[in-house]
């Protein structure tokens, strides 16, 4: 873990920062084939999940209202 001056912290690693969601946004920068789900439960309604996606795609997801989906 490590903070930045601008008080954004950054958390290396796939199943997130339990501690201190739920998250406004996750930003991985790996390619992934599926959006881990630790990721949607710990990221708030309406909260975005930006992913480079397969080999060439990139994924924007927002998590929905209930908290229990996202989509994109």
């Amino acid at each position: 873990m490590a903070e930045v001056d601008s008080g954004v912290v950054v958390v290396e690693g796939d199943a997130g920062w339990p501690d201190q969601q739920p998250y406004d946004r996750v930003v991985a920068t790996y390619a992934v084939e599926r959006a881990p789900w630790a990721w949607v439960a710990q990221s708030r309604p309406g909260g975005r999940i930006v992913t480079p996606w397969g080999r060439m795609g990139l994924a924007a997801l927002t998590v929905a209202a209930d908290g229990q989906s996202a989509s994109g």
